[in-house]
């Protein structure tokens, strides 16, 4: 079949422009969103990390404590696909910190499991870090799970370690 000039191909139609879509079909087609958060859950505020306002802060001499930063933004389908940690060292002696991302399971009892490739190269220089983790395959959000950012951080001397949060990359349909 022989197509004129200027004649639209059906397999060759692009999608629609956002502004051309009607309100019933902008959940047809998958979106790249990032979202930041920085609303840690803390174990023992006051003891161990501690709120700031740049954010989680841990305080010296302190051996793999560990700080949550729960995602509750997530609807089920959406798939996660990386996220980036942001935060800073202040590094004499040997501080380091570790991250990596955890689904809460609903059983009987509760369980956790680390998601594939949701974890960051060690972080143990001194300065700022922006580091990211790109999951194996994407994951994707169901019923019954929650997800959250584990961090766990170890300083000595007089190292200061802040974590200002976290910017999450999904797909959502």
């Amino acid at each position: 079949m022989a197509y004129r000039p200027f004649e639209a191909v059906p397999s060759l139609t692009p999608l629609p422009s956002y502004r051309d879509m009607e309100r019933r079909d902008i959940h047809r087609y998958p979106v790249s969103r990032v979202f930041n958060v920085n609303c840690f859950q803390y174990p023992a505020p006051g003891t161990d990390w501690t709120p700031q306002v740049k954010g989680a802060g841990l305080a010296q001499n302190l051996a793999s404590k560990k700080v949550w930063l729960p995602l509750p933004f997530l609807k089920r389908g959406d798939e996660i696909v990386k996220y980036n940690l942001v935060g800073d060292i202040a590094q004499t002696t040997g501080a380091t910190l570790d991250c990596k991302l955890v689904r809460v399971n609903k059983a009987d009892p509760i369980t956790t499991t680390d998601v594939t490739g949701g974890g960051i190269a060690q972080q143990s220089g001194d300065g700022n870090f922006d580091v990211t983790a790109t999951l194996s395959a994407n994951e994707a959000a169901a019923t019954d799970k929650m997800y959250v950012l584990e961090i766990q951080g170890t300083t000595q001397g007089s190292d200061v370690i802040i974590v200002s949060g976290a910017e999450i990359t999904i797909v959502r349909r």
